[in-house]
């Protein structure tokens, strides 16, 4: 029976370089030369990588959306610019952005712009919820209304009846669009007596 003693710069060690990445049992490998029989033997050491109860440790996802747009008029599309995923750690570790967009997935009705009212978005970092986004609808505010009385009758025999063919009103909204509103009411007055008149002229809002 021999008995060698292998010096550590005699020994071949190899293992996953990553392999204190995370806790576990692990294996080594530990190969020679035997010089006896000329040839390389190996063998195995098992060791145990444990957590550092001290390290920070991965507490979830938040979805950051402070920089996106938030609120929008009815019908238009959902923009996801501006938004971040933010991964949380407790025992003081610092945020980490993800920076791989691919893995942010969102979850919304498709129609989700088609009314107003308040939204939510549902946030998900590789599968993992990260929160919600909160939206706004709205329809766009009236800026403008401008009424054009070309084609349309203003001057009037005492006992004749308003008439309000050929009146057109263009309305004007805050994110530049304009309709033009042909379908008019007007509330009662008085037309038998002569003498200018105020006619209050009602339409309907086309897009509200």
């Amino acid at each position: 029976s021999l008995t060698k003693v292998y010096k550590y710069d005699e020994l071949t060690i190899t293992y996953d370089p990553d392999i204190t990445a995370t806790p576990g049992n692990k294996l080594v490998t530990v190969s020679f030369m035997d010089p006896n029989l000329n040839v390389e033997q190996k063998t195995q050491v098992q060791i145990v990588v444990s957590e550092d109860p001290n390290a920070p440790k991965h507490a979830g996802y938040e979805v950051d959306y402070s920089g996106m747009k938030t609120t929008y008029f009815v019908g238009e599309t959902v923009d996801f610019t501006g938004v971040k995923v933010i991964e949380k750690f407790t025992n003081g570790g610092a945020d980490v952005e993800m920076t791989d967009t691919s893995k942010i997935v969102y979850e919304y009705d498709e129609n989700i712009t088609a009314i107003p009212g308040s939204k939510n978005i549902v946030v998900k970092y590789d599968g993992k919820s990260a929160g919600a986004i909160t939206l706004t609808v709205k329809y766009p505010a009236v800026t403008a209304v401008d009424i054009n009385t070309d084609n349309a009758k203003t001057e009037y025999m005492a006992g004749e009846s308003l008439d309000l063919t050929g009146l057109v009103i263009t309305v004007t909204y805050e994110n530049g669009d304009k309709k033009t509103v042909t379908e008019l009411t007007a509330d009662a007055v008085d037309m038998s007596v002569a003498g200018e008149k105020t006619v209050t002229v009602n339409y309907v809002d086309p897009i509200s």
